[in-house]
């Protein structure tokens, strides 16, 4: 009886080839942004949490009216109760498949991106309301802050809802874009093909889907813009103006890019997504991980995008702070 094979081990030639082939991935680099932004993010909250910023915070007695009260209160609770859904709607999904699936790492990925949004907030001129529970800025710890932040982003504030697990809500509102733009295609008796006239209906019903956001959350009292091209705002200057372009740019970067990526993932696979491309080439017990990291460089360097096209289309064109501005902004 002949004795069994020796198993079969990795030589010196054979490894580094699977180490190349590994790295030669797509997806094996946008991890590395997302680790870096991951880590500069690190950087910058250990330095504000070492000077005594770790603490949550309400704003005094501002005289508010009852009902104003109430909507910024219910704005909060709103943006929690949906980002709680969220939550169990992606656990659901991994409960039942038994992995960590795209929809639970693109979530992850969206509440990622409240870490650069202090960073849109020392640029993009916004005020958050005070009423609500808010931390003090990160933005200034960032590395180089001194070069590109305003003069007074030390000031500004980050409220914990309003502008923190707010973030999260974008796979939200990106799901009720997404589900109007197979709606209009049914209707149309159109199937349902990801090219290009379906990705800009999709972009376009992002937009839409922002615009409608905008209108309640600044209608709340939750937050304002104070500077907008008049032109091309909804009751400019006043505390409450909806500038229209904006909505374009967080349409376009806060969640239609990732939602035009969900939706060829779950219709092509990984690899036409060009950002999770080759990850089926990587050990099965790592591909979670890199997939979160992945997506979060995706949507951190969209947020970092939408940082630039805000600055370059709101502040810019400059503009006095609106006289009806209430105390209870920063």
């Amino acid at each position: 009886m002949s004795s069994p094979p020796a198993p079969v081990s990795l030589g010196p030639t054979e490894r580094p080839t699977t180490v190349r082939r590994v790295f030669a991935q797509p997806v094996v680099y946008w991890a590395a942004v997302g680790v870096l932004l991951l880590a500069t993010s690190g950087y910058a909250l250990t330095r504000w949490a070492a000077a005594g910023n770790a603490h949550l915070r309400i704003g005094g007695d501002y005289q508010l009216s009852p009902i104003r009260t109430v909507t910024i209160w219910a704005a909060q609770a709103t943006i929690f109760i949906v980002c709680a859904w969220l939550a169990v709607w992606v656990i659901r999904q991994c409960l039942r498949e038994r992995r960590l699936t795209f929809d639970a790492s693109l979530y992850i990925a969206f509440l990622l991106q409240s870490l650069y949004g202090p960073v849109i907030d020392a640029r993009v001129v916004a005020h958050y309301t005070t009423a609500a529970w808010y931390l003090p800025t990160w933005a200034t710890y960032y590395p180089t802050s001194s070069r590109w932040a305003q003069p007074d982003a030390a000031d500004k504030i980050q409220p914990v809802l309003v502008d923190g697990f707010a973030y999260g809500t974008g796979i939200f509102f990106g799901l009720i874009a997404l589900y109007a733009t197979n709606w209009v295609w049914r209707l149309r008796r159109k199937p349902i093909t990801i090219n290009a006239g379906y990705i800009a209906a999709l972009l376009v019903a992002c937009i839409i889907a922002d615009f409608l956001m905008e209108v309640g959350w600044i209608s709340s009292g939750a937050y304002c813009y104070r500077k907008a091209i008049p032109a091309l705002t909804l009751f400019p200057g006043h505390w409450y103006q909806i500038p229209l372009y904006h909505s374009v740019i967080i349409g376009i970067f806060w969640f239609g890019i990732l939602m035009v990526v969900r939706q060829i993932y779950h219709a092509k696979g990984p690899d036409a997504t060009l950002v999770l491309k080759g990850i089926n080439h990587l050990p099965a017990r790592v591909r979670p991980y890199v997939q979160t990291l992945a997506l979060s460089g995706l949507a951190n360097l969209c947020v970092l995008a939408l940082t630039v096209g805000g600055w370059l289309l709101i502040a810019i064109p400059g503009g006095a702070l609106p006289p009806d501005l209430p105390p209870h902004f920063r």
